[in-house]
């Protein structure tokens, strides 16, 4: 019994003994340090899952160095940059600048870029060629384990660390989607990556009943995407369905009252991680918030590694590049040299000497900050973002709206499209055919004995219309059919002709149809009467002219 005491006595001891202090990693801790000021549980999620993929990675990494995978992504970048050659050899000749003794390149006379817009101010045509070609890549086993994941998990390993947190995140970014983009016009000529823009949905009070998350567009927006152009999507991570998880917890879309601060600085250093004085200016803070809100706690769009599978992300990340490109435009217009505007750095994955990771052919982290893409004979450019001065970007069918009593342009909502009717309307193969609730409000309830309309009783039942609210009759238009029980009481008379609604009434022809019934006799009766009510309005008309 005393030697158990003494095992147990000494039990505290040998624990003490076994705790040795340890460091936090620096790449752990650098990570850690950047997100001082609001040290979130995400953050620190997402500076662990960038550390462990750093040492261990994944199981799907192997894709990587499949040779004909990335030969192929070899090609698209060569053919990305012989785009840019060729379209600077639309011009033949140099100006000479003599203020600076450089040659530069004449702005040329025709645009030839390519005009990115925000996702719902497509046309149907423009918004089908945009899901044909991402599933044309999906469906593309020449890559392992298809193109589009190979694209995604390009996403992934060392890309994790150099591409986040510091100052080469816009610019790994703006050169993958352009790799992106090329991959899908390979499959459709006139593809061209559009934007989400989810400050307009910010000001929504639920934009999770945006238009956005049904089939019309990228599918519903919680659990398994099981509608939409990407339904029961298989992705790389583990094999599993994609998923989606709106709203995400501790997430924001990205509110336009801030964002203005982004857009208000002058230097790069001041936007961008580390060096941004507060989140409100660092756009890397704005656009985790919206990672966070698609993602949630199991969706895909909530991890670095997995959040290219999907789609969602390429919209997102469009429209922080369309945001970064605002930045750029105001540099110029000040004078700031746009391409020299690297911010300096201690973190060796951004030096700007450094070659990206997983984008080829190899380009240096500071080439990302060329003007080569996006200047007048360059790649591409950015359609302003809807507005209610420019009537929401002419939004395609009403998917979006000016709010006249706040002055913004506001995505409709599902239940708006099926009181409205205009699902019918819209031409897309991915409308399937889950039911569409009819409510009181669209006329579909009283039609269908389920409270329901699918696609087939869309696309076929002719029948079922949306009812009309009833017109606006006139007084010319009004025929009263029910007599007055007080005989004595006399109508008003007609202001314009003196006439009496009872003699309106026998005046004007009754919409009733003939009876099928009806003999000569009652025609020839009716015709007399007829004739006989012309000779009183005649003679009416002769009693109102003035005696000469």
């Amino acid at each position: 019994m005393r030697k158990i005491l003494i095992i147990f006595a000494s039990l505290p001891v040998l624990a003490l003994s076994l705790v040795v202090e340890d460091h936090v990693p620096p790449m752990l801790q650098e990570c850690y340090n950047q997100h001082i000021y609001s040290n979130s549980l995400v953050e620190q999620t997402n500076c662990l899952q960038k550390y462990l993929f750093h040492l261990f990675g994944n199981s799907k990494q192997h894709t990587l160095v499949d040779k004909n995978s990335l030969d192929w992504v070899d090609s698209l970048g060569r053919s990305v940059h012989h785009r840019l050659k060729r379209q600077t050899r639309y011009n033949t000749y140099n100006t000479y600048n003599r203020y600076n003794n450089r040659f530069r390149r004449p702005i040329p006379s025709v645009d030839r870029r390519r005009v990115r817009k925000e996702i719902r101010t497509l046309t149907d045509q423009e918004r089908q060629v945009f899901f044909d070609a991402i599933n044309a890549l999906k469906n593309d086993k020449s890559a392992i384990p298809n193109q589009y994941d190979f694209l995604a998990l390009m996403h992934q390993t060392s890309a994790l660390t150099s591409a986040h947190g510091g100052p080469n995140f816009t610019g790994w970014h703006r050169y993958y989607l352009l790799i992106f983009e090329e991959a899908c016009i390979r499959k459709r000529s006139t593809f061209v990556l559009p934007y989400w823009d989810s400050s307009i949905d910010f000001r929504m009070s639920d934009p999770s009943a945006s238009v956005l998350w049904t089939e019309i567009f990228l599918g519903n927006g919680r659990g398994v995407v099981y509608t939409g152009p990407f339904a029961m999507w298989k992705t790389p991570a583990n094999d599993t369905y994609l998923r989606r998880d709106i709203p995400g917890a501790n997430s924001s879309l990205i509110n336009p009252d801030t964002i203005v601060n982004v857009l208000s600085k002058r230097y790069n250093r001041e936007i961008l991680t580390p060096t941004a004085e507060t989140e409100e200016d660092n756009l890397e803070t704005h656009h985790d918030g919206v990672h966070v809100w698609v993602g949630g706690e199991d969706g895909h769009m909530g991890g670095l590694e997995t959040s290219p599978q999907d789609p969602v992300f390429f919209l997102h990340h469009c429209y922080i590049d369309y945001l970064w490109e605002l930045f750029r435009e105001r540099q110029q217009r000040l004078g700031i040299n746009t391409e020299e505007d690297y911010p300096e750095t201690t973190n060796d994955y951004h030096r700007p000497s450094r070659i990206m990771d997983n984008l080829y052919p190899p380009r240096t982290n500071k080439w990302g900050y060329s003007n080569i893409f996006t200047e007048r004979n360059g790649i591409y450019r950015y359609a302003p973002a809807p507005t209610c001065a420019n009537r929401c970007g002419g939004a395609y069918n009403g998917y979006l709206f000016c709010n006249r009593r706040t002055g913004h342009c506001e995505p409709r909502t599902k239940r708006q499209f099926i009181d409205m009717g205009c699902f019918r309307n819209i031409d897309s193969p991915y409308i399937n055919d889950q039911p569409i609730v009819a409510s009181a409000g669209n006329g579909l309830a009283a039609q269908s004995p389920d409270n329901t309309i699918r696609k087939t009783d869309i696309q076929t039942d002719k029948t079922i219309q949306p009812t009309r609210p009833p017109e606006r009759q006139t007084d010319h238009q009004t025929v009263t059919q029910t007599k007055s029980p007080d005989r004595h009481i006399k109508t008003p008379p007609d202001r314009h002709t003196n006439k009496t609604t009872k003699q309106r009434q026998t005046d004007r022809p009754t919409d009733r149809p003939p009876d099928s019934h009806t003999n000569k006799t009652t025609r020839q009766t009716h015709k007399n009467t007829t004739r006989q009510t012309h000779k009183q309005d005649h003679q009416t008309d002769t009693d109102r002219q003035p005696a000469r």
